[in-house]
């Protein structure tokens, strides 16, 4: 008997190794917010009352604490994006985007006490402009997780790219 369509594929084994290491991990509300994206365009079949996308967009902090090693994952819009990209500007206008941030994850780190040069790397998810943020309000020491950039377009990404090419 063949499987139904609409039947979930079994994923593969992650083949985790075992580790007695342990991270903590914070959730930085980035004070990012998007509002107006077309659900149409992230996943199918539509879903009645759900046509567009209203979601804040959030960064995470994570900590080894035996090593004092720290970076973060993601960090969401700038607060600027306005004097970002222009094709970034340009898609929002004509889109009909809201889009808003009050603080730079920058901001809301140092806010927490949390020192700028303490984060060793930044992992961007993708290179999307709302997981970008503003990388130059780090420190030069500050090293950018360059997997899956191979293929990107740094038009979409920042006017400053000091940490893209280290």
């Amino acid at each position: 008997m063949s499987p139904s369509p609409n039947s979930i594929p079994i994923p593969p084994p992650l083949h985790i190794p075992p580790s007695n290491q342990v991270v903590k991990v914070s959730v930085i509300d980035t004070t990012s917010h998007l509002k107006g994206l077309l659900c149409s365009n992230f996943f199918e079949p539509p879903i009645e009352g759900h046509d567009v996308l209203d979601c804040p967009v959030y960064s995470f902090l994570i900590e080894h604490e035996p090593s004092k090693s720290r970076l973060l994952f993601d960090l969401g819009v700038s607060k600027n994006w306005r004097n970002g990209p222009q094709i970034v500007v340009d898609r929002v206008n004509t889109f009909g985007w809201h889009v808003s941030a009050t603080k730079d994850v920058a901001d809301i780190l140092t806010e927490h006490g949390v020192q700028l040069d303490s984060i060793k790397t930044v992992i961007w998810s993708h290179w999307h402009w709302d997981h970008t943020g503003d990388p130059s309000l780090l420190p030069s020491s500050t090293s950018l997780g360059r997997s899956g950039l191979q293929n990107c377009n740094a038009s979409w990404i920042s006017d400053q790219p000091r940490l893209l090419y280290r």
